[in-house]
């Protein structure tokens, strides 16, 4: 089973959708999912196929380009909360790193201390020993450690 690391989400009202375009960051794939009327388009890439991420920031909203060969056209999420894109960033450019072999052992520890506090948090919610609401609240502030950390903010 995939462990859920982070989930990001274009903003549908500055989109103009009534449904949302999302991108959901597992520890082996990223998962992109789009909805219209009549069609739901969703796409599963492994790291090692991630070729290029762009990341523009605005000065509210920031813009998330991923490019993999094999896809009729890259995924773009625009309108997406300038912190959640940093930390999709991080997250995806260490992934690609250690999928390629490419990483340092510094970039793979930084991996496994992430995923490993992520799923302990999971088990924990699933043990029934921590409520969604403090689930989220932690994961939120070890987000925020990440933050701090990386330097990415």
């Amino acid at each position: 089973m995939n462990l859920l690391i982070y989930a990001l989400e274009a903003n549908r009202t500055m989109n103009m959708e009534i449904f949302g375009r999302y991108l959901m960051v597992y520890d082996q794939n990223l998962v992109y999912k789009h909805r219209s009327w009549f069609r739901k388009f969703e796409t599963t890439i492994s790291y090692p196929h991630v070729s290029k991420f762009f990341l523009t920031e605005g000065i509210f909203f920031s813009e998330v380009e991923i490019v993999a060969p094999g896809l009729k056209e890259s995924i773009r999420l625009r309108f997406v909360p300038k912190r959640g894109a940093r930390i999709t960033k991080f997250i995806i450019d260490e992934k690609v790193k250690v999928f390629n072999g490419k990483g340092t052992s510094e970039d793979l520890e930084n991996i496994d201390k992430i995923e490993k506090y992520i799923q302990r948090l999971y088990e924990l919610k699933k043990n029934k020993k921590l409520s969604k609401k403090e689930l989220e609240k932690r994961r939120e502030s070890f987000l925020q450690k990440i933050e701090k950390l990386s330097r990415i903010g």
